[in-house]
């Protein structure tokens, strides 16, 4: 018996993981019923429903990986980070993790007042934001997804001109 599964929310949106509620069960009542999935995310009052793909592996650029199952609107979103920081994604286009709890609280810590840092790999600013809001002097941001780099700009924008300002990407 498969109970409504985990979700996980970025922002106002619900995520299904991946292959959650597929079995023959849900497929026969969505095919009987096409309105179970928009009934099911006003149920749990999320602006969109979604559920994760699996990334792969020939994704040069690690983009991101959800199917939009009921809902209008962009995939952009907001989700709250350390050190009172805001991320900006579209999760349709950008991925975005939010494990790597005791990674988060090592970095979340480090005396980076003043530094100038690299940033490899920025992807949407995931530890780029967090350490100018610790005060590092200047931040250089090395991304290849263009998509992510979109999304580091608006979070950057989001965060206010001081931080764009310290930030070169």
């Amino acid at each position: 018996r498969e109970m409504l599964p985990r979700l996980q929310w970025r922002g106002d949106v619900a995520l299904l993981p991946r292959g959650a509620l597929t079995d023959d069960c849900w497929a026969s009542l969505a095919s009987g019923d096409s309105d179970i999935w928009d009934r099911l995310r006003r149920t749990l009052g999320a602006r969109l429903l979604g559920r994760q793909q699996e990334i792969g592996v020939d994704d040069a650029v690690r983009g991101g990986a959800v199917a939009i199952l009921a809902g209008s609107g962009s995939g952009w979103v907001v989700v709250p980070g350390p050190r009172d920081v805001r991320y900006t994604l579209d999760i349709t286009r950008c991925m975005f993790s939010e494990g790597n709890a005791a990674e988060k609280a090592r970095v979340r810590d480090w005396k980076v007042e003043g530094e100038t840092i690299l940033d490899m790999y920025t992807g949407i600013g995931f530890w780029t934001l967090p350490m100018l809001a610790a005060g590092a002097a200047k931040v250089i941001s090395c991304e290849w997804n263009p998509d992510a780099v979109e999304a580091l700009r608006a979070g950057l924008k989001l965060m206010g001109p001081t931080f764009e300002a310290r930030c070169e990407v």
